[in-house]
């Protein structure tokens, strides 16, 4: 038992003077920071002071027996250190270990009052434990930014506006641009100028002439500016319509009216023949396809079929044949306003109709069923109109097709009865 306790208390003496002159090392009260510049701008500079920390620990800090075989490797390390940091080290432990030990903030920039920094450490701790007899406390440590200079928010764009014109899709945007004294130094640029539509947008890039606007402004100004880049969109364009449904009900009406009033004046030269009626049976719309391409961008061609009774008088009787042919009324480029209402110009139509022969049927003396053809303006039947108006220009434009013809109401018991009579 007294050998056994000898053995002990050996041991204990032992543990204690290994563990002899460790100290705990606490590089972290010698990390600084500042903060500089305008509240949102900030910027923040560090300094880990090596001069205090290597006084603070040079007569305390030991090497380890693997520190101190390796001493001649770490002057080496400390020389080159030192000159990259400016930093004369001299050979002690303490400056050896200033070697290993370094950091940096996780956010040097853009700082704003009351924002946090974090230092993070950057140290070889698995050479620290080798060589050194110390415990070395690495935890991150925070600041609080503060002292930044408040500056007057100013709006680069104040006195910027853009101004659309042109028709949608074809819309054009100009920058147009009014005094501002602060505003001397900044240009603008814009990236889309043509091809606009209402509800597209167009982006302006303030700048101070290549140089950084932010620095420019608060150089000169003392100010920061609210924002760099706008965002503008594109309203009050008129535009062309897609479809013959974009057409208003009561836009269409006074189409109709129009061209019912045109035939109405155009039947009255007939001479041998009588308007039964004009009626509407639908309309061709055409699209450009490439809006881009100049000439028409759209066109709605309004379609009648035209009945009529043709007389021909054959000694001193009067032979009535009833007839229907088609004629058209070609609107180009209506347009619709932002508040919906159509630009048209109810005159500006071209009329549309070909040079056809309409057939009228007599009798002789004899009774024999004999014919007579008299031309007037339409076409003969609507495969004819829609291939002149629509299948030529299909290449180019897209279409509609809004016809659907109805069955004419002729007279026929009506003139059947006359001719008894006559006879």
């Amino acid at each position: 038992m007294k050998k056994l306790g000898i053995f002990v208390a050996a041991g204990a003496m032992m543990l204690a003077l290994a563990g002899c002159g460790k100290i705990t090392v606490d590089p972290s009260e010698f990390v600084t920071v500042n903060f500089e510049g305008y509240d949102t701008l900030g910027t923040a500079t560090y300094e880990f002071d090596y001069k205090h920390f290597i006084r603070e620990y040079e007569d305390t800090l030991k090497l380890t027996g693997a520190g101190k075989k390796a001493s001649e490797e770490m002057e080496e390390e400390a020389d080159k250190k030192g000159e990259e940091l400016g930093v004369k080290f001299h050979d002690s432990p303490a400056d050896y270990l200033a070697v290993y030990i370094g950091g940096s903030l996780d956010k040097t920039d853009a700082l704003s009052n009351g924002d946090s920094v974090t230092w993070k450490w950057d140290a070889d701790t698995d050479k620290i434990a080798e060589y050194f007899n110390c415990d070395i406390v690495l935890e991150d440590k925070s600041f609080k930014v503060e002292g930044l200079t408040e500056a007057e928010a100013f709006d680069p764009f104040e006195g910027l506006e853009v101004v659309f014109s042109g028709t949608a899709p074809n819309g054009q945007a100009r920058l147009s641009t009014s005094y501002c004294e602060k505003c001397s130094g900044i240009s603008f640029e814009i990236d889309k100028q043509s091809g606009l539509s209402n509800g597209d947008t167009v982006t302006v890039t303030a700048s101070s002439y290549g140089d950084d606007l932010v620095s420019y402004i608060v150089e000169n100004y003392g100010m920061l500016p609210t924002e760099e880049v706008k965002t503008f969109t594109v309203s009050g364009l008129p535009e062309y319509i897609l479809s013959a449904a974009d057409l208003s009900d009561a836009t269409l009406d006074k189409m109709i009216a129009q061209a019912k009033d045109a035939l109405t004046a155009s039947a009255a030269n007939w001479g041998t023949a009588e308007l039964i009626d004009a009626e509407y049976i639908g309309n061709y719309f055409l699209a450009a396809k490439n809006p881009d391409v100049w000439g028409d961008q759209n066109s709605i061609t309004l379609v009648f079929r035209e009945d009529m009774e043709c007389t021909y008088t054959k000694d001193k009787t009067d032979f009535i044949t009833y007839n229907s042919i088609y004629y058209g009324f070609t609107w180009t480029n209506v347009m619709v306003l932002e508040d919906g209402t159509e630009t048209l110009d109810l005159g500006s139509y071209r009329k549309r109709y070909s040079y056809i022969p309409v057939t009228y049927y007599y009798k002789d003396r004899k009774g024999k069923e004999l014919s007579t053809n008299y031309y007037f303006d339409g076409y003969s039947d609507l495969d004819s109109m829609f291939n002149d108006i629509v299948t030529k220009n299909v290449e180019n434009y897209s279409y509609e097709n809004n016809v659907t013809d109805t069955e004419p109401q002729y007279p026929v018991e009506e003139a059947e009865e006359e001719e008894e009579e006559d006879e």
